[in-house]
């Protein structure tokens, strides 16, 4: 059952996985319950509110910011760190936007760095800096710029220069 059961909990059915008569067996319920699917509906529309993409994206950078505060170390200007970003479309690059902007509106400075190319896209007007496909000095200057080295998904590629500097 795994994730999805505790994303799912009251509004929906759940069934293990390759079990297709269980399956099976859970269609058959929302086909002939009328009183089951009406609950199963009321739960899926509060359930949902759970998962809204800009609230989690809040959640997130609240922690975060709390987390910075109680380390009694100013830590302004984060270098983030995204290989997706636009004008590639997906949730990473969803994300790292979102994120980015949440930062800055508490107070961070925030530079994100990323190897997607614009290509023949315009840019985006953000409330922070970005940099695309840095070479190797750049990197590491930015590296050494930042107080906070954020990845947004894992890479090598950008992260190597933290082998010369301390960061969280």
């Amino acid at each position: 059952r795994g994730g999805l059961a505790e994303c799912v909990q009251g509004a929906g059915l759940t069934f293990p996985n390759r079990d297709f008569k269980a399956l099976q067996i859970q269609m058959e319920r929302l086909v002939s319950d009328e009183v089951l699917l009406d609950k199963l509906r009321t739960e899926a529309k509060f359930q949902v509110q759970k998962f809204d993409e800009l609230a989690l994206t809040r959640q997130y950078v609240h922690t975060f910011h709390q987390f910075v505060n109680e380390a009694n170390r100013p830590k302004n200007r984060i270098l983030f760190c995204s290989r997706l970003f636009y004008p590639s479309i997906g949730g990473a690059e969803t994300n790292a936007e979102i994120l980015a902007n949440e930062f800055v509106k508490l107070g961070y400075e925030v530079i994100v760095i990323t190897e997607t190319p614009l290509g023949n896209k315009p840019e985006k007007i953000y409330q922070f800096k970005w940099v695309r496909q840095p070479s190797a000095i750049k990197l590491l200057k930015l590296v050494s710029w930042g107080d906070v080295f954020f990845q947004n998904g894992i890479s090598i590629r950008q992260a190597w220069p933290l082998i010369f500097y301390k960061k969280r």
